[in-house]
Protein backbone atom coordinates (compact mmCIF):
# COMPACT_ATOMS: atom_id res chain seq x y z
CA UNK A 1 0.00 0.00 0.00
CA UNK A 2 1.30 3.47 -0.85
CA UNK A 3 2.30 5.66 2.06
CA UNK A 4 -0.30 8.20 3.11
CA UNK A 5 1.78 9.75 5.84
CA UNK A 6 4.08 12.69 6.12
CA UNK A 7 7.59 11.41 5.36
CA UNK A 8 8.21 10.20 1.81
CA UNK A 9 11.69 9.94 0.38
CA UNK A 10 13.00 12.14 3.19
CA UNK A 11 10.56 14.94 2.29
CA UNK A 12 7.62 15.90 4.49
CA UNK A 13 4.40 15.95 2.48
CA UNK A 14 0.88 14.65 2.53
CA UNK A 15 -0.06 11.95 0.11
CA UNK A 16 -3.82 11.54 -0.08
CA UNK A 17 -5.91 9.94 -2.80
CA UNK A 18 -6.97 12.50 -5.40
CA UNK A 19 -10.62 11.76 -4.57
CA UNK A 20 -10.12 13.39 -1.16
CA UNK A 21 -9.16 16.74 -2.70
CA UNK A 22 -12.81 17.71 -3.12
CA UNK A 23 -13.18 17.76 0.64
CA UNK A 24 -10.30 20.11 1.40
CA UNK A 25 -11.27 23.08 -0.76
CA UNK A 26 -14.47 24.87 -1.63
CA UNK A 27 -15.72 25.54 -5.12
CA UNK A 28 -14.05 28.96 -4.82
CA UNK A 29 -10.67 27.30 -4.28
CA UNK A 30 -10.38 28.19 -0.56
CA UNK A 31 -11.00 26.00 2.46
CA UNK A 32 -14.37 24.26 2.44
CA UNK A 33 -14.75 24.65 6.21
CA UNK A 34 -14.25 27.45 8.69
CA UNK A 35 -14.43 27.24 12.48
CA UNK A 36 -15.81 30.17 14.44
CA UNK A 37 -14.96 30.14 18.14
CA UNK A 38 -16.55 32.33 20.77
CA UNK A 39 -15.23 32.95 24.29
CA UNK A 40 -18.08 33.82 26.66
CA UNK A 41 -18.50 36.02 29.71
CA UNK A 42 -18.46 33.94 32.93
CA UNK A 43 -22.22 34.15 33.52
CA UNK A 44 -23.37 33.41 29.96
CA UNK A 45 -26.33 31.20 31.00
CA UNK A 46 -28.03 34.04 32.88
CA UNK A 47 -27.04 36.84 30.54
CA UNK A 48 -28.01 35.15 27.25
CA UNK A 49 -31.75 34.84 27.99
CA UNK A 50 -32.91 38.11 26.33
CA UNK A 51 -30.89 37.35 23.16
CA UNK A 52 -31.15 33.58 22.86
CA UNK A 53 -34.15 33.39 20.49
CA UNK A 54 -32.53 35.73 17.96
CA UNK A 55 -29.17 33.97 18.37
CA UNK A 56 -30.77 30.59 17.61
CA UNK A 57 -32.79 32.06 14.75
CA UNK A 58 -29.60 33.36 13.13
CA UNK A 59 -28.05 29.88 13.43
CA UNK A 60 -31.16 28.21 12.00
CA UNK A 61 -31.24 30.59 9.05
CA UNK A 62 -27.58 29.90 8.26
CA UNK A 63 -28.13 26.14 8.59
CA UNK A 64 -31.10 26.27 6.17
CA UNK A 65 -28.87 28.02 3.63
CA UNK A 66 -26.40 25.13 3.92
CA UNK A 67 -23.71 27.32 5.50
CA UNK A 68 -23.76 26.32 9.19
CA UNK A 69 -23.04 22.63 9.62
CA UNK A 70 -22.80 22.40 13.42
CA UNK A 71 -22.63 24.82 16.31
CA UNK A 72 -22.99 25.03 20.04
CA UNK A 73 -21.56 25.80 23.44
CA UNK A 74 -18.76 23.80 25.08
CA UNK A 75 -18.21 23.20 28.77
CA UNK A 76 -20.32 22.95 31.88
CA UNK A 77 -20.91 25.77 32.45
CA UNK A 78 -20.19 26.91 28.89
CA UNK A 79 -17.05 28.96 28.44
CA UNK A 80 -16.72 28.76 24.68
CA UNK A 81 -18.65 27.70 21.62
CA UNK A 82 -17.66 26.29 18.23
CA UNK A 83 -19.45 26.86 14.96
CA UNK A 84 -18.53 24.85 11.85
CA UNK A 85 -19.32 26.52 8.53
CA UNK A 86 -19.23 24.78 5.18
CA UNK A 87 -18.72 26.46 1.80
CA UNK A 88 -18.58 29.94 3.27
CA UNK A 89 -15.90 32.54 2.89
CA UNK A 90 -14.01 33.84 5.90
CA UNK A 91 -15.77 37.18 5.37
CA UNK A 92 -19.21 35.50 5.50
CA UNK A 93 -18.35 33.78 8.78
CA UNK A 94 -17.00 37.03 10.23
CA UNK A 95 -20.23 38.79 9.18
CA UNK A 96 -22.22 36.04 10.90
CA UNK A 97 -20.32 36.68 14.13
CA UNK A 98 -20.70 40.47 13.90
CA UNK A 99 -24.49 40.05 13.44
CA UNK A 100 -24.90 37.63 16.35
CA UNK A 101 -26.71 39.29 19.27
CA UNK A 102 -24.35 37.54 21.69
CA UNK A 103 -21.45 39.43 20.09
CA UNK A 104 -23.38 42.69 19.71
CA UNK A 105 -24.42 42.68 23.38
CA UNK A 106 -21.08 41.84 24.98
CA UNK A 107 -21.72 38.17 25.85
CA UNK A 108 -18.79 37.15 23.68
CA UNK A 109 -15.48 38.45 25.02
CA UNK A 110 -13.54 37.42 21.91
CA UNK A 111 -14.07 35.46 18.74
CA UNK A 112 -11.98 34.21 15.83
CA UNK A 113 -12.43 32.48 12.50
CA UNK A 114 -9.95 29.89 11.27
CA UNK A 115 -9.89 27.71 8.14
CA UNK A 116 -10.27 24.00 8.83
CA UNK A 117 -8.66 21.57 6.42
CA UNK A 118 -10.89 18.52 6.92
CA UNK A 119 -9.41 15.29 5.64
CA UNK A 120 -11.91 12.60 6.68
CA UNK A 121 -15.16 12.23 8.58
CA UNK A 122 -18.74 11.02 8.33
CA UNK A 123 -20.15 14.57 7.87
CA UNK A 124 -18.05 15.34 4.83
CA UNK A 125 -20.97 14.78 2.47
CA UNK A 126 -23.37 16.73 4.70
Amino acid sequence: MAARGWLVGGVRRRLWPASWAAFSTSTAGGPAYYVLQYDFVPNIIERRKPYRAVHLSLAEESAKKGKLLLGGARGDPPGTSLWIFKNSSKEEVEAYARNDPYVQNGLVTSWNVQPWDVVRGCLMDA
